[in-house]
């Protein structure tokens, strides 16, 4: 990847970091602020931070999406547990009950919903810290060259884990080389420059232009830094997004927050970014993670060896294996051949943000979870089947065993449905 091309990648993946860790998003009170004017493709141009770009700031993530609150919903019950086990693949029996008893399924919902807060630190490209801020306890990602830490404070637990960057560069070099020309020739095959932002940005906003109308909004101040706001209204008028807005600091091309409006909504479907935010370098000591004494370790290890199917190898027969077994252009072709005469294939309608994905479920699918108390918690009837609604995403699950879900509203899922 060309040193320009990943000039790109900070601005979008510090956000996108901490979406991904649910912690992000600003309110923050606009003063008046007056930025020369500049059209969308120049402030896409602008978002092109060096990624060995330092900072640190507070974020807060808002969600307004409709859903039942956390302490109402009910746990999911032991037979329903046992069901789903019996139904999984041999040797991956033990998911559902681990995945259960973790109590994941209250944590997603807890990061979709609601508000959460964090700080987040960086260093250049292997140097990161996220705190997340629970109103009792605190969760805390931190990556430190070679090695990583996850903390709960809640539950005194902490997991670390060692890699060989010497090796993973190693790795990525030897691929790099056997595979030069197939890379060479699939940038040269890009509709446009990699090299060229400019040219990068007319592309972008070319393919975006066919779904949404991009503008720029009101020059504002968020986490005290002077931004444009950049805007896309999806023209598709199924969906339920009314529009997306994108605050991008004037200075250093950062994307600083991101709010997505839901029709019918006054206050934000979602929010993520930055409440405050410095571009100092961040104190060495932030990255250095040292648990107190009543804090449990673990130490977290790739297996030296895997077990399929009865056969067990090495990391390296494995990965000779899979090489192996990779198919040619000709299987490949025979493979999506089969996939396209499937009878219960994902189907999906429309494009864009009018885009609609329906699939059957599975025989194997226990009963139970459609007549659970959490099943009828989120859901509510309608002609045909029961809907999921929140305010960005509808999920119709149909009385025949089929689920449509998308960004659109209840009217336009059901008419799909038939």
């Amino acid at each position: 990847m060309s040193s320009k091309m990943k000039k790109w990648i900070p601005a979008l993946v510090a956000p996108a970091t901490v979406v991904a860790l649910s912690i992000a998003v600003p309110m923050q009170a606009n003063a008046v602020i007056d930025l020369p004017d500049k059209s969308a493709g120049e402030i896409l141009q602008m978002m092109n931070s060096e990624p060995d770009m330092s900072f640190s700031g507070r974020v807060t993530k808002v969600s307004n999406l409709g859903l039942p609150p956390i302490g109402n919903m009910p746990d999911v019950s032991e037979s329903m547990v046992e069901e789903m086990e019996e139904n999984m693949p041999e040797g991956m029996e033990e998911f559902i009950p681990r995945v259960t008893n973790s109590g994941v399924f209250t944590d997603v919902l807890e990061i979709i919903s609601g508000t959460h807060e964090a700080r987040i630190y960086v260093d250049g490209p292997d140097k990161l810290r996220i705190q997340i801020l629970d109103p009792m306890s605190e969760r805390s990602l931190t990556v430190n060259g070679d090695t990583v830490w996850v903390y709960d404070d809640d539950k005194l637990a902490a997991q670390f884990m060692t890699m060989d960057s010497a090796e993973l560069e190693a790795k990525k070099a030897e691929y790099e080389s056997e595979n030069s020309a197939d890379i060479e020739q699939r940038i040269a095959d890009l509709p446009f420059d990699i090299n060229n932002p400019a040219e990068v940005a007319d592309y972008v906003l070319a393919e975006a232009s066919e779904y949404s109308a991009i503008t720029v909004g009101v020059d504002q101040n968020v986490a005290g830094r002077a931004s444009y706001e950049l805007i896309a209204t999806p023209l598709a008028a199924e969906t339920t997004v009314d529009y997306v807005s994108v605050a991008v600091d004037a200075e250093t091309g950062m994307a600083l927050n991101v709010k997505i409006m839901a029709k019918g909504q006054i206050e934000p479907a979602m929010e993520l970014g930055f409440t405050s935010i410095d571009y100092s370098t961040p104190a060495a000591s932030i990255f250095e993670f040292t648990p107190s004494s009543d804090v449990t370790v673990t130490e977290m290890e790739m297996p030296e060896e895997f077990t399929i199917d009865g056969q067990t190898y090495t990391k390296e027969e494995l990965q000779a294996e899979l090489e192996s077994k990779k198919p040619t252009e000709a299987e490949y072709e025979e493979l999506k051949a089969q996939y396209e005469a499937m009878e219960n294939k994902p189907v999906v309608y429309e494009n864009g943000w009018a885009s609609v994905v329906e699939m059957t479920l599975s025989d194997d699918m226990p009963v139970e979870i459609f007549e659970s108390e959490l099943f009828s918690e989120m859901t509510q009837q309608v002609d045909g089947g029961k809907i999921i609604s929140t305010s960005l995403v509808n999920v119709l699950i149909t009385d025949d065993g089929r689920v449509l879900a998308g960004a659109v509203n209840t009217d336009y899922l059901l008419e799909i449905a038939g």
